[in-house]
């Protein structure tokens, strides 16, 4: 076969095609003009419409959402700084309270047997002395620490 004669069967096939694309074309523009044309282009219309009221709710929800959410931060900030205002006095008291406490003398907590023994003796030397000697009174407590600070103080 010759070069020619394969390609004008190619463009026959190829033109068969187009024409038979062309009258399918020709049929779905029929059926277009013949449905509801005005009646889609109302119902667009009117989905574009509540789109765009559907966006202006969310526009203003967003808005008070914004807002609010800006007046929680705030009062959140002011929470923060009061909380640290708060620990700053209380870190001041517990220095100050360590500071107390380093200049007190404590008391030895543990004698040696020796000095227990004796003291008891000493107690029962004067209790059997002395039986019709009414009790006396305790001592007065130990004094308080040098400077409790008052609430200005700690500011």
């Amino acid at each position: 076969m010759n070069f020619a004669l394969i390609t004008n069967l190619v463009l026959v096939v190829l033109c068969a095609l187009v024409a038979l694309q062309a009258t399918r074309m020709m049929r779905r523009i029929r059926d277009l003009r013949a449905d509801d044309l005005h009646g889609t282009i109302v119902a667009l219309d009117r989905a574009t419409q509540e789109a765009s009221q559907v966006l202006d709710e969310m526009k203003q929800l967003l808005a008070t959402d914004v807002s609010a959410g800006f007046r929680t931060i705030r009062t959140a900030q002011a929470l923060q700084d009061e909380l640290s205002v708060l620990i700053g006095i209380g870190n001041a008291l517990a220095d100050r309270i360590i500071e107390a406490s380093d200049t007190v003398q404590p008391e030895p907590e543990t004698r040696s047997a020796q000095a227990e023994t004796d003291a008891d003796e000493a107690d029962a030397d004067a209790n059997a002395k002395a039986p019709a000697v009414a009790a006396q009174p305790a001592p007065p407590p130990a004094p308080a620490p040098a400077h409790a600070p008052a609430p200005a103080d700690l500011y």
